[in-house]
């Protein structure tokens, strides 16, 4: 039988619209890395130690729920190691009907997702760029729903955080991990953008 190609649409008798091919990459997000986890993981866990200028944007999706309300943050890692020190973040906190801003020196151990604050449910999205700078234009945005405790089967303690925060180096940064206390359950996803 005879096979059958799409060459275009056809405008008029000696006019063909063709259709260009759309790469992969050109069409959105990438999936990286993507981990469960389970009762009784102890370690921080790595989101990746190989980001690079392969993407020029990255996004993580996460959901985490904790034993009892812990802090979660961000560590990046750079020059072969993870940073402990030399963080800083700032952001606006919602509850209920007030909010206030908070922000933190340069020497916090970890970008705070949650205004420094626990949770028992903490979820939300991070993105960033630029990590292969060696400058000091790295940032991440962190957009952080949060609940402190559950109580009756819903949530109490609710939040809604929105921060900036980075590493104050100039170090090009290669690994990105959740620095926290014992997780129960949870995911996350991390996406790349090519541009």
């Amino acid at each position: 039988g005879a096979v059958k190609t799409y060459a275009g649409t056809a405008l008029s008798a000696s006019k063909l619209l063709i259709q260009p091919q759309v790469s992969e990459a050109a069409t959105g997000w990438s999936i990286i890395n993507s981990s469960k986890i389970e009762t009784g993981h102890s370690s921080d866990p790595v989101i990746s130690e190989s980001l690079s200028d392969a993407y020029q944007l990255y996004k993580i999706q996460y959901y985490f729920v904790f034993a009892s309300h812990g802090l979660l943050g961000l560590q990046v890692k750079h020059s072969g190691s993870w940073q402990t020190s030399s963080y800083w973040y700032q952001g606006q906190r919602g509850k209920h009907t007030t909010q206030y801003t908070y922000n933190a020196n340069n020497n916090a151990n970890r970008i705070y997702v949650g205004a420094s604050s626990s949770g028992r449910i903490i979820n939300g999205t991070v993105t960033f760029g630029n990590v292969h700078s060696t400058n000091q234009n790295k940032t991440f945005y962190l957009d952080t729903g949060m609940s402190y405790n559950l109580t009756g089967g819903y949530g109490n303690g609710t939040y809604i955080d929105q921060a900036i925060g980075g590493h104050n180096s100039t170090a090009a940064v290669t690994g990105l991990r959740f620095h926290c206390s014992s997780i129960t359950e949870g995911w996350f996803v991390l996406e790349g953008l090519k541009i």
